[in-house]
């Protein structure tokens, strides 16, 4: 999503939860939106360094970056996390798909509460497949009028335990976008997540991965609050 994206949907003030943080693009993108609070979902600990080099210059622009070193799951609890190769790295394929260390989970809702964040204006998720398995905590988001959700999907990444339709179940309650904040139909997204192709059209160089806006059904775009 681009700046101009976000300055769409974000007013001065806003209160920002990024999850699935990586080094902080998105909080920096969000900053220069004047955001007032930006919550830091990033279990990688070797993001870290980044991301509290982030927090401390984005005070003298009036934003409070906050980190949260928990990764989220369906349950709590704690699982593997890292690259496929076992490294430790900050790199933005580094998943619960991955090993090399052991993090803590938790449900999102219960990590916007522990940090006070249970109101945002807008939710970034971006975690490599784990989207999948937090359909219903995602349709939780519908009955917040005021709450634009912007996720990343990635097709063929989700455990073999779940089943792609669930979460096209738990997007029902929602109008969809595209990262241009287009209109997407249901049956549209559902065609493409489901699709087995390498390389869509619609996708990355490195598969079908591709980002969409939830809003819920029949609101605005823009909630256009701080």
């Amino acid at each position: 999503m681009t700046e101009r994206a976000y300055r769409t949907l974000l007013g001065p003030g806003a209160t920002v939860v990024d999850v699935g943080a990586w080094i902080g693009p998105t909080a920096m993108f969000v900053c220069a939106c004047r955001a007032a609070r930006i919550l830091a979902v990033e279990p990688n600990p070797a993001c870290r360094p980044y991301l509290e080099a982030l927090a401390a210059a984005m005070i003298a622009q009036g934003t409070q970056l906050v980190i949260c070193p928990t990764g989220v799951h369906a349950v709590p609890g704690e699982v593997d996390f890292g690259t496929a190769s076992g490294e430790v790295i900050p790199t933005s394929g580094a998943s619960m798909r991955g090993r090399g260390v052991r993090i803590q989970v938790n449900r999102l809702p219960d990590v916007l509460a522990q940090y006070g964040f249970d109101n945002p204006a807008l939710v970034k998720i971006d975690i490599e497949g784990a989207e999948f398995v937090i359909a219903d905590q995602i349709r939780s988001f519908a009955v917040k009028g005021d709450t634009r959700v912007f996720r990343s999907l990635h097709p063929g990444f989700e455990p073999m335990h779940i089943r792609r339709s669930d979460l096209l179940a738990a997007l029902a309650a929602f109008d969809l976008y595209d990262d241009s904040l287009k209109p997407i139909a249901h049956d549209v997204l559902a065609a493409r997540v489901n699709r087995d192709e390498a390389l869509p059209e619609w996708g990355t160089e490195y598969g079908n991965f591709f980002e969409i806006l939830l809003v819920p059904r029949g609101e605005p775009v823009s909630a256009r609050r701080a």
